[in-house]
C-alpha cells in the first residue's frame, strides 16, 4: 500500500519555475496559475509536464478555451505551500510580473497529504481517534496560513493591482469508507484537516488580498463522482477527474475577466472604456448615433439579451454587444402632413355638403 501511495505522490519532486513570459502585455489579460497537481491536470487524458503542464481536460485548459486567453501554468506536481512561497519569491522579482492581471493559486493538499503518508505507511486501518490525535492539524494549518499570507503579500507587493484567486481544497477521500470501511480513518482525518485549512483560507480573504474559489463546498455533495479516489480503476488517487475539472473551471471562472467585443454597427457606434471585465462588474456603454439616427428600441443586446439603459453586468463568459440604429422621424413633417390631411378631409366634407344642399 505504501508503494501505491508513493507512486501517486511521485509529484513530490519539485522543479524550479522557468522565467516568466517573454511577450509584452497587449489587450489580452495576463493570467498565471501557481500551485500543485490539481492545477497541472495530473492524471487526466494526454497529460504532459513539459514544456509546461497540460491536459486538454484540465480546468486551466477549459478556462483558456472559454476565454480565448493564453493562461500560463506554473503549477508543479507535488507543490506544497512552503515550496510555493520560495518560488513566488523568485517569480515576483521578474520585471514583467507587474503586468500580471490575475494569479490563480491551488495549493495546500500536499501539506496534509505528505504528513498522512509518512504516518500511515502500510497501516491504513488505524482507529480514527488515534489517528486524529497523532497528526497535529493545528500545526499544519498554522504553517499553511503563514505560507499563504506570505505568498499573497509577496505577490501584492510586486503587483498591487493584481487579482489573486485562492482555491479551497476538496476532500478527495470523501465517501471512500462506503467503498472500503477500513479507510474510514483517512476519510475522517482528511475532512477534519481540510475544514481547518479551508477555514483559514476563507477567513483571511478580502478585496485587498484575494478572493476565494470555494472548490471544497461545491465538491462536497458530489465528491465521489468528481474525484479519482473512489474509482476502482484509480483508487486512492487524490485528484479530480474530468468531470471535477469542469466544475473547478466553473467555480474559478466566476473570478477571471472576460472579453467584450462589438458587432459592426451601421449609422452609429457603441463603445466602452474597457475591453475586458470581471463577472459582476458593471460595464458602461457610450452610444453615439449618427446625425439623423437613433438607437432602435430593444435592439441593444449583450449575447442576444436585451440591455436596459446604457450599462450591463458582466456575466462569467465572453460577451458580444449588438445593436441597430434607425432614422429619426421628423416630427415637423408629421405635423404638416397631418394638417394637410385634416384640411383635405375638411375640403372634401364641404364640397359634399354644398352639393347636397344646393
Amino acid at each position: 500500500m505504501k508503494k501505491i501511495i508513493l507512486l501517486l505522490l511521485i509529484s513530490l519532486i519539485v522543479f524550479p519555475l522557468n522565467s516568466i513570459w517573454a511577450k509584452e502585455k497587449d489587450n489580452e489579460p495576463i493570467i498565471i496559475v501557481l500551485g500543485d497537481s490539481i492545477a497541472t491536470g495530473y492524471g487526466l487524458a494526454n497529460y504532459v509536464t513539459a514544456p509546461s503542464p497540460y491536459s486538454p481536460e484540465s480546468y486551466v485548459s477549459i478556462l483558456a478555451d472559454r476565454t480565448g486567453y493564453t493562461i500560463t501554468n506554473y503549477a508543479v506536481d507535488g507543490m506544497t505551500s512552503e515550496k510555493l512561497k520560495m518560488e513566488v519569491d523568485i517569480l515576483a522579482k521578474q520585471p514583467d510580473f507587474a503586468l500580471v492581471d490575475v494569479v490563480i493559486i491551488s495549493v495546500g493538499g500536499n501539506d496534509l497529504l505528505r504528513v498522512l503518508v509518512e504516518l500511515l505507511g502500510d497501516s491504513w486501518n488505524i482507529p480514527s481517534n488515534d489517528l486524529l490525535t497523532t497528526i497535529d492539524i493545528t500545526s499544519i494549518t498554522n504553517t499553511y496560513l503563514t505560507n499563504l499570507l506570505s505568498i499573497v503579500a509577496t505577490i501584492k507587493e510586486a503587483n498591487p493591482n493584481v487579482r489573486i484567486i485562492v482555491q479551497t481544497i476538496a476532500n478527495p477521500y470523501a465517501g471512500i469508507s462506503t467503498i472500503m470501511p477500513m479507510f474510514q480513518s483517512i476519510e475522517e482525518l482528511a475532512e477534519e484537516a481540510l475544514v481547518s485549512l479551508n477555514s483559514v483560507i476563507t477567513a483571511n480573504a478580502n478585496d485587498n488580498t484575494y478572493v476565494v474559489a470555494d472548490i471544497y463546498t461545491e465538491f462536497k455533495q458530489s465528491s465521489m463522482s468528481l474525484n479519482n479516489a473512489t474509482n476502482p480503476a484509480t483508487f486512492l488517487d487524490p485528484h479530480p477527474n474530468k468531470k471535477g475539472h469542469v466544475l473547478i473551471a466553473d467555480i474559478v471562472g466566476q473570478f477571471i475577466p472576460y472579453k467584450i467585443t462589438f458587432n459592426t454597427f451601421i449609422n452609429g457606434i457603441i463603445t466602452t472604456d474597457q475591453l475586458t471585465a470581471f463577472p459582476g462588474e458593471t460595464v458602461q456603454l457610450t452610444i453615439v448615433p449618427n446625425e439623423g439616427y437613433k438607437l432602435k428600441a430593444k435592439s441593444l443586446k449583450m449575447n442576444n439579451v436585451v440591455i436596459s439603459g446604457n450599462s450591463f453586468v458582466m456575466p462569467s463568459e465572453n460577451v458580444t454587444i449588438s445593436a441597430s440604429f434607425e432614422a429619426k422621424t421628423n416630427n415637423m413633417n408629421i405635423i404638416i402632413i397631418s394638417l394637410l390631411l385634416i384640411l383635405a378631409s375638411l375640403g372634401i366634407f364641404f364640397i359634399r355638403y354644398k352639393k347636397k344642399h344646393l
